[in-house]
């Protein structure tokens, strides 16, 4: 990892951009500022590219702590057309969705732990009623798998063969033992990849 080994063999560090542009902010107005916004344990402000069935996309800004409903219904506008709200995917391909009954949950660091999701690099994709679930997790699988390095095997091959099981069920081909299976190479991948990328599967 580079933060271990990176240019001529020295550690370097790997931020995001919203962790860099806070810094100007934070020196501007001082620590005490900043500390003052958020949560006790995740300070500062979540900017999300607010993106699906909304009626308003796009960067979105708000405090740390503020509900799923307000930055989905408030500031997003909801969803379009009637229809009904099904989930909010988050933290992209590493993340989760979180479905229609944890909308009062707060954005921060804990709470979409606590779902099983992350802030991540701050992707919220909005899903409503229509949107096959089965369909989301093949679609963002299939990044996963194509940003394998291939180093190690249960990612390289695990990957490969939750897509081609995503793929058949999307396609009405399920089969009975396929839920069990995904399972089973699910958990190999997540506990025995070497990096992030599988153990987030």
């Amino acid at each position: 990892f580079p933060a271990q080994s990176g240019l001529d063999g020295k550690p370097i560090t790997i931020n995001n951009v919203k962790s860099l542009a806070s810094i100007p902010i934070i020196i501007d107005h001082g620590a005490e500022w900043f500390d003052s916004i958020g949560t006790d344990k995740s300070k500062g402000t979540a900017i999300f590219a607010l993106t699906g069935k909304i009626a308003n996309s796009g960067l979105v800004e708000v405090p740390m702590g503020t509900p799923l409903s307000t930055v989905i219904f408030d500031i997003g506008g909801g969803i379009p057309r009637g229809k009904q709200f099904k989930a909010v995917q988050t933290g992209g391909p590493s993340g989760g969705c979180i479905p229609a009954r944890f909308l009062d949950t707060p954005v921060d660091y804990e709470s979409l732990a606590q779902l099983g999701s992350i802030m991540g690099s701050g992707g919220m994709v909005v899903l409503d009623e229509a949107t096959c679930m089965v369909e989301v997790a093949r679609y963002f699988l299939s990044f996963t798998q194509a940003e394998s390095c291939g180093k190690c095997t249960p990612c390289r091959l695990g990957t490969i063969q939750m897509l081609e099981i995503l793929t058949r069920i999307t396609q009405g081909k399920g089969r009975d033992e396929d839920l069990d299976t995904l399972r089973i190479i699910a958990k190999t991948v997540k506990e025995c990849s070497l990096c992030g990328l599988g153990q987030t599967c």
